[in-house]
């Protein structure tokens, strides 16, 4: 089987080989091309038996970068792609590096003659949607714990069934975990939480993934004792993160939108479960999470916003619709509106008649989009200079731009800058009289 490889890789390969070193495109990228299908691969790693010092011989042209060097790999940029190029581990072959891979899957090699090289049956087990370990998955995952999380992430992305002995190793092994780096833990579960299979992950490796959040043992098996809810707390849960867009704001939000109900739970005199502050308790339980896994500022504070305002009713009337688009914006008003269509899925079917009422807001806030209202102080006609022309200064300035944003949205006066100047002059004029 012949692939397509860039002409940078071809490069280097060829290179390698003319310099007398056996050499391989090896791992995720000739998975990428000849199983999954992708016609666009981001990373490029070879393996050959040169060593550091050779590979740096042999690229001595080309700006080197020794990105682990003391694993025996250096990143060389060829033509502007860079690429990863590490030597034989565990041995001076192609067959000893490969036994101590990950994955079946990711034991491809392609070698620019021989072509596609499977030596462990990786093609077989991704065609059957088989997700197995390299010989030993004990040893495999001791080398690497990560590989547990890998593991679930692929399932869940590439939609692949876990072989049972590597199933069985990943919980013999999950307390490992504690010893990984939490930003490595944070970015394979945000990719996990975006993969089409993940409701069976959450499912099925519940156990698992409580090492790394343990936040979600109090959820699991917590009757919520309410008509309208068909799961437990943790079912629900799983229902509303298949549910919404597979988009890392929302996969985690959906995640979190609900952890602070075992903290909140109380029964009314007819034995009805109900959740009092769940949704400030789940946000403040979210941000300590994120603040473990090192999340960056931007979505640690948007993902926590969506979990304290998920249960947030918006009526599909034009004035509410002006007036959130006015207090969040068009982005969190439509992820706010994306989670409540999540979360009512994850209701009985009593409840689903409110998703007529998440279409509405969609197409009303679509419709406000189309004619051009402004939703904040950015988009009016007039900025803070038109406004200390007419004499504000100071608060007063920001108060009278918040002022003609609520007029324009709400009371319908054109946002044009006559119009919005003699509107706050005769505000003003009505005041000193």
């Amino acid at each position: 089987m012949v692939i397509n490889l860039s002409p940078q890789v071809e490069k280097a390969l060829a290179m390698l080989n003319d310099a007398g070193f056996e050499a391989y495109l090896v791992g995720g990228a000739v998975r990428d091309l000849c199983l999954v299908g992708c016609s666009h691969v981001k990373d490029w790693d070879i393996a050959t038996a040169a060593g550091t010092d050779e590979i740096k011989t042999v690229f001595a042209g080309f700006r080197i970068i020794e990105t682990g060097i003391k694993h025996g790999t250096v990143t060389v940029i060829v033509d502007g792609e860079p690429l990863e190029i590490t030597t034989f581990r565990h041995g001076d072959s192609l067959r000893q590096d490969l036994i101590h891979r990950d994955f079946t899957m990711n034991t491809l090699a392609y070698h620019r003659e021989q072509g596609v090289i499977d030596l462990y049956g990786g093609a077989e087990d991704f065609k059957k949607r088989k997700l197995r370990c390299v010989g030993s998955s004990l040893e495999r995952f001791c080398e690497d714990p990560l590989r547990i999380l890998r593991g679930l992430r692929f399932a869940s992305v590439l939609d692949m069934d876990i072989d049972e002995e590597a199933a069985a190793a990943m919980r013999r092994n999950k307390d490992l975990l504690q010893n990984v780096a939490v930003e490595r833990i944070r970015n394979e579960l945000t990719q996990m939480l975006c993969g089409p299979s993940i409701g069976r992950i959450l499912r099925e490796f519940s156990d698992v993934l409580a090492v790394p959040l343990p936040e979600i043992q109090s959820m699991i098996g917590f009757e919520q004792y309410h008509p309208y809810h068909c799961y437990d707390i943790w079912g629900h849960t799983v229902v509303v993160v298949e549910k919404v867009p597979a988009e890392p704001v929302l996969a985690w939000a959906a995640l979190f939108h609900d952890m602070g109900k075992p903290f909140c739970f109380s029964r009314d005199p007819q034995g009805v479960g109900h959740f009092y502050g769940h949704a400030a308790k789940s946000a403040e339980i979210a941000d300590r999470i994120m603040e473990r896994l090192k999340f960056d500022h931007v979505s640690r504070k948007e993902i926590s916003f969506l979990v304290e305002h998920h249960d947030r009713s918006i009526a599909p009337n034009e004035k509410s619709v002006k007036r959130a688009l006015r207090q969040y914006g068009v982005e969190r008003l439509s992820r706010l509106i994306r989670l409540g269509r999540a979360d009512t899925l994850g209701h009985t079917r009593e409840c689903w008649h409110y998703l007529e009422e998440f279409d509405q807001l969609e197409q009303m806030i679509q419709f406000a989009i189309a004619v051009g209202k402004p939703f904040s102080r950015e988009d009016l006609a007039v900025n803070g200079k038109d406004l200390i022309q007419l004499g504000y200064e100071g608060p007063a300035i920001g108060e009278a731009l918040n002022l003609l944003v609520d007029a324009v949205i709400c009371d319908d006066l054109k946002n044009e800058k006559d119009a919005l100047i003699t509107y706050l002059r005769k505000r003003k004029s009505m005041k000193q009289t």
